[in-house]
Parts: structure tokens; sequence; C-alpha cells
């Protein structure tokens, strides 16, 4: 899921609608249709060691579970 969530995260980065620019501080914000991937990990498997360490990794998973 993790992986599917960012393979999303970067299908928004190419879309022509989208204003977020690598290389940004920013966390961008995703649009409610790229979230589901996110919204599984942080639904489903919040309990997980692997989420507990993906977690503390990617920043803008955290972000996005807060």
């Amino acid at each position: 899921a993790f992986m599917a969530a960012r393979c999303r995260q970067k299908q928004w980065f190419c879309a022509p609608e989208c204003t977020y620019r690598p290389g940004s501080k920013l966390i961008p914000v995703l649009p409610d249709a790229y979230m589901d991937e996110y919204r599984l990990l942080i639904n489903r498997y919040p309990n997980t060691r692997f989420y507990q360490a993906v977690v503390k990794e990617c920043k803008w998973l955290a972000a996005y579970a807060r």
C-alpha cells in the first residue's frame, strides 16, 4: 500500500493542474482522489511495525496521518 500511495502521489505531481514543484519544502496537498492508498495505510495499518517505521522516514505520510 505504501508504494501504491507513493505512485499515486507521483501521478498527481505529473498532472497539469498540480502546482507542487520538486524541491519545495512544503508538504503537497493531494486531491481526495489521490489519497485512497494513504488513507488505507493510515486507517488499516497504524499498529504495524512497518507503518511505524515508514511514518518515521516519510515526512509526507507523517503529515497526512495527522
